[in-house]
């Protein structure tokens, strides 16, 4: 997998800076133009370093933990708390990394439209542009939130130096905004975790939307997770939830290639509430129906 194996000799670099390869590197340094010709420096940096990259390939995974996102997400949030009638939102992300997306509403949004929504001393502050002329209704303040959870195979604990490292090494190196970004929301979280589940989400989600606290209104999201699941896993997750609809209206946030679908499932019937393309970083969103001008 290309993408791993970049992100394994980025964690090299970035775990010794004193390498001249490293000079090229703007999440290092930027003394040197990254378009220079580099491929025989990194040629010779890879069989220098064969045996630290094949340990590293032989257990980390590309498991990315894109914040930008949020940019979505959030007006997103802000549509179910209208039908919710302002309810607490039980968030449950499925496919969550390090959960860093489940802090969506410590973090600062600047739209092209001239929007702005969040605290303005935040230290994660997302922009993104507006694609078109709709823009969803949103209340005044964030929805509040009764309980952040995630769920993930092989949740990333980013109180762990080395995971932190990992997970920093997998955004590219030209992308030094997007790390600055990643560092600012990865120090919200250790003031401010969420609870992950290790697991399979078919097994773990009927459980814990059962466990939603009371007067709270169970949303489950995910960016970019149902890709990985087959056909049959997909019926199976959307089966768990209409049969947790039974007992109460559930509220699902989808963004998957490229397509954002908001909507509610009461007793087994599914309605959208709004739509929109959005790019899978967050950095446009075009809001299509169910949300005003």
């Amino acid at each position: 997998i290309p993408n791993l194996f970049f992100a394994a000799v980025h964690y090299l670099l970035l775990s010794d800076e004193s390498h001249s390869l490293a000079q090229y590197f703007s999440t290092v340094e930027s003394r040197k133009s990254a378009a220079e010709p580099i491929f025989a420096e990194y040629r010779n940096f890879c069989i220098q370093n064969r045996d630290s990259l094949v340990g590293l390939l032989s257990f980390r995974r590309v498991q990315t933990n894109v914040v930008g996102r949020c940019a979505y997400l959030m007006p997103a949030f802000g549509i179910v708390s209208t039908p919710a009638e302002g309810r607490p939102l039980a968030l449950i992300d499925v496919g969550t990394s390090a959960g860093l997306n489940l802090n969506w509403d410590k973090y600062r949004y600047s739209y092209s439209n001239g929007r702005e929504f969040g605290h303005s001393d935040a230290t994660v502050r997302l922009e993104s542009e507006v694609v078109g002329k709709n823009f969803p209704e949103l209340p005044d303040q964030y929805p509040e939130v009764a309980s952040r959870v995630g769920i993930d195979l092989a949740p990333v604990d980013l109180t762990n130096p080395d995971d932190l490292l990992w997970s920093r090494s997998l955004i590219w190196p030209e992308h030094p905004h997007r790390a600055s970004v990643f560092d600012a929301a990865a120090a919200i979280l250790t003031q401010n975790p969420p609870t992950l589940f290790s697991g399979d989400a078919l097994d773990l989600l009927p459980g814990i939307l059962e466990t939603v606290p009371d007067g709270a209104v169970p949303c489950v999201f995910h960016c970019h997770t149902l890709n990985q699941f087959t056909p049959q896993a997909r019926e199976s997750f959307r089966e768990i939830i209409e049969t947790a609809s039974e007992i109460q209206t559930v509220y699902l946030v989808s963004a998957e290639g490229g397509t954002l679908v908001v909507s509610r499932c009461d007793s087994g019937e599914w309605d959208v509430l709004a739509r929109a393309n959005c790019d899978p970083h967050g950095w446009w969103v075009e809001w299509l129906e169910g949300v005003g001008s």
